[in-house]
């Protein structure tokens, strides 16, 4: 008999009322007894599927690490997000708590509340990681660089200049022209003929009316009252008195939709780019007034994220203890005691940005508390340069136990947390005078003897307590008894739940394991297979832990999207390709939430069209399986060639009826007959026909598309991959939706899409995918459904 809740692994037909081998016992993730050599078998009918992880109040460890690269989607919270967890009952029907697991509040402690803790962390060389990256980051183009950079002392303009003129009446014949090439602008240069031999340049508002018909070097029509500047309404020399100094560095995201509205930039006659920012902070902690900036004045600069522009790195070496007493510290500031280098260098630079969100002169300062915390919400600008930290430490889930099962880093806070309510309780209910004598010493003076007075009474009067009151005291103790045994109980239950964090927090350590579970992975995997012919450059170095529990943590806020604006997943592609595996889909996905808009997969509308032409192509399994040239004779015709020689089409054709001899089909003479000669093909011999038949989500079909699509791959990823040499890479996992998308943007079939969703609309892209083909009906029908099912429903569009 196995006991009951034993993990177990199994084999054979998993059905009702049927025996199935047992390969294996788990727990924890780890086998634990060696099975007999001979078969056991065990009753599936009193089995229950478990996923790994599903059970609380335990550290699930992975047997292998899981690989995320940039850009992926980490996970998801679970379906119990926004609203509390159940907890079980036992047989009393009370419910069952977990120390680990938080109680949702107001709920009768008949829930828990669910959390997420997310951590990031490297214990490789961080400092020399960002060097070397910086240093890559100054190879890169200005203009590849999306990131603006805005030191402390860079001014603003708070307004434009006033308009000092009007348009005008021009010349009578003549039309007012845009100067501007760039229109997306607030301001608009225009060109005005006054006579037969002068014209002058204005700048006029960019008004909504105005922005939805205007063009460079094209004509606008403009009443002459309307109002303008004979010269641009920012100068840079408007800067050098602008009161309006940033004291807080600024990290802009240049691809943010802010700075892409009209009103919002500005490129004046030197085309210096112009931003309207919010939110800055000045000398005094004060949010600015809203300004323009010109990306070209001191103090703003171009940078990658490969930059690190205002990550800062702290050492810190204090113990837990340390840092607890100094963060308790905090709590006492005040502008006689404001000062910050009386802290550990983390808490230090911590609280020099909080201090922030309080104005220089309002002599608030922050403590380490959850509203010092929450203060960071009015200041955005301060959250992000808290996520800038990069703090290497000691992890709080690394510690070591001692030869009595106590972690003594986490001993050492006992003095802060129960020390003094211990020597009290030990003082009442031990009568320990030596106890009471260390508590009293921890007071002030003047407070000690009355303190000691209280005690000494106390005690008496607990000393009067009936010797069995503890059996029932509601019964055997009177009213005052009660109150004095409430107190008693608190001390206790205070004690208690110190002791249970301690054994919680023993419970939760994982550091250990997951060192040593990839040590021994990295010791597993560390000769190489023969004759794999990889360079030693191409070996990705193993994860890895500090034996000693120290890591560099980022915080995760600089570094993931929790909620991306656009986001498609695994699960949504599901719907479409309902037999597909979830490694093909979560590729997809992460390829197409990478570059959405450089594959010009970005509205609802594309997503559809592209999909119901992909489904066509590749099945509900979304397999990538070369192109199926099993075609009859007769049906062979759809092809110039064979219409042009129906006996080769007999010949290479599939026969199927016994009268007409018959045969398979001559998938590769088919291949290079259909096919040669055309799509940068060369002749039937040279069999490119085969060689480059439909591969990949869209079939990429011919030698000129598999080139195409080589050259476009390193163009936009700047690595080469040559697919003519290769041309079965089309059917990898990596690439089987980039040859769709090369296919997509060549042909511009994006534009084609955002015609409309009619019938109509789609028959015209499948003309440029497949122009012969008899599945016009099926790819509208694959678009209906996927529109009428609002599978891209939930993604927001920006």
């Amino acid at each position: 008999m196995l006991p009951e809740s034993t993990q177990i692994k199994i084999a054979g037909t998993k059905a009702p009322k049927n025996y199935v081998e047992l390969v294996e016992v788990i727990r924890d993730g780890k086998p634990t007894i060696p099975l007999p050599t001979e078969k056991k078998y065990v009753y599936f009918d009193c089995l229950e599927n478990v996923v790994r992880g599903k059970k609380y109040n335990e550290v699930v460890v992975l047997d292998e690490p899981f690989p995320i690269e940039a850009g992926d989607l980490v996970g998801h919270i679970g379906h119990n997000q926004d609203k509390a967890i159940d907890k079980e009952k036992d047989k009393e029907g009370n419910y069952i708590d977990i120390d680990t697991l938080p109680s949702e509040k107001g709920m009768q402690n008949s829930h828990f509340k669910p959390t997420l803790h997310v951590e990031c962390f490297t214990c490789e060389d961080l400092p020399n990681y960002i060097t070397q990256t910086q240093a890559e980051a100054s190879k890169i183009a200005d203009e590849e660089k999306t990131l603006l950079a805005l030191s402390k002392g860079t001014k603003i303009l708070m307004r434009p200049s006033q308009a000092d003129t009007t348009v005008g009446t021009p010349l009578k014949g003549s039309k007012i022209k845009v100067l501007s090439k760039e229109t997306n602008i607030n301001w608009l240069q225009i060109e005005i003929k006054t006579s037969e031999t002068d014209t002058k340049s204005l700048w006029i508002k960019n008004t909504k009316e105005i922005a939805k018909k205007v063009k460079f070097n094209a004509e606008v029509k403009l009443s002459k009252d309307t109002l303008a500047w004979s010269e641009y309404p920012l100068q840079d020399s408007q800067l050098t008195n602008s009161e309006l100094i940033i004291d807080t560095q600024l990290l802009l995201n240049m691809n943010d939709n802010h700075f892409k509205a009209r009103a919002n930039r500005a490129v004046d006659e030197q085309d210096t780019l112009w931003v309207y920012i919010e939110k800055a902070l000045d000398d005094k902690n004060n949010t600015m007034s809203p300004g323009w900036l010109s990306t070209e004045s001191e103090g703003v600069k171009k940078v990658s994220c490969w930059d690190w522009f205002d990550f800062k790195q702290v050492k810190e070496n204090a113990s837990l203890k340390d840092i607890y007493l100094s963060a308790k510290k905090t709590l006492s500031r005040n502008k006689d005691n404001a000062s910050l280098e009386q802290y550990t260098p983390t808490l230090k630079e911590t609280l020099t940005l909080l201090d922030k969100q309080h104005s220089a002169d309002s002599q608030k300062y922050a403590m380490i508390t959850t509203d010092s915390f929450k203060g960071l919400i009015d200041k955005p600008i301060l959250a992000s340069s808290l996520g800038r930290l990069l703090i290497h430490y000691e992890s709080e889930w690394y510690g070591k136990v001692d030869s009595e099962g106590k972690l003594p880093k986490w001993e050492a806070l006992n003095s802060e947390m129960t020390e003094n309510v211990s020597n009290v309780l030990d003082y009442l209910t031990e009568g320990d005078e030596a106890k009471l004598d260390a508590y009293i010493n921890t007071l002030e003076t003047s407070k000690q003897q009355s303190e000691k007075k209280g005690f000494e009474e106390l005690k008496r009067k607990i000393d009067r307590f009936p010797k069995d009151y503890k059996s029932n005291p509601k019964q055997k103790l009177n009213a005052e008894q009660i109150e004095i045994y409430k107190k008693v109980q608190k001390l206790e239950d205070k004690v208690m739940a110190w002791d249970k964090t301690k054994e919680k927090i023993k419970k939760m350590l994982w550091w250990d394991d997951v060192a040593k579970s990839l040590a021994k992975l990295n010791q597993a995997n560390d000769t190489p297979p023969e004759n794999s012919g990889t360079a030693q450059a191409d070996v990705i170095a193993p994860a890895t832990l500090n034996a000693d529990g120290k890591a560099w943590f980022i915080h995760p806020v600089a570094l993931f999207n929790f909620k991306p604006k656009f986001c498609i997943t695994a699960d949504m592609l599901k719907r479409i390709f309902t037999q597909a595996d979830n490694e093909t889909l979560n590729n997809i996905a992460r390829d197409i939430n990478k570059n959405y808009k450089l594959f010009c997969l970005d509205t609802e509308l594309r997503l559809t069209h592209f999909f119901a032409q992909s489904l066509q192509e590749v099945g509900t399994g979304c397999t990538s399986s070369a192109e199926n040239l099993n075609y009859s004779y007769s049906a062979l015709s759809v092809f110039t060639y064979f219409s042009d020689n129906p006996s080769e089409a007999k010949l290479y054709g599939r026969v199927d009826k016994p009268e007409k001899n018959p045969h398979a089909a001559d998938q590769e003479a088919i291949a290079n007959r259909a096919y040669g000669n055309r799509m940068g093909n060369g002749d039937i011999d040279s069999g490119d026909g085969w060689k480059f038949r439909g591969r990949g989500m869209f079939q990429l079909t011919g030698k000129e598309n598999y080139q195409g699509l080589t050259d476009w791959y390193e163009k936009t990823y700047k690595t080469k991959v040559d697919f003519v040499a290769n041309p079965d890479l089309v059917l990898s996992k990596d690439y089987l939706l980039l040859s769709a998308v090369y296919f997509w943007l060549k042909y511009d079939l994006h534009e084609k899409a955002d015609n409309g969703d009619k019938g109509e609309h789609v028959d015209k892209i499948t003309e440029v995918i497949n122009k012969k083909t008899k599945t016009y009906k099926n790819r509208r029908e694959n678009f209906e459904k996927i529109k009428k099912e609002k599978v891209f429903d939930s993604i927001s569009f920006e």
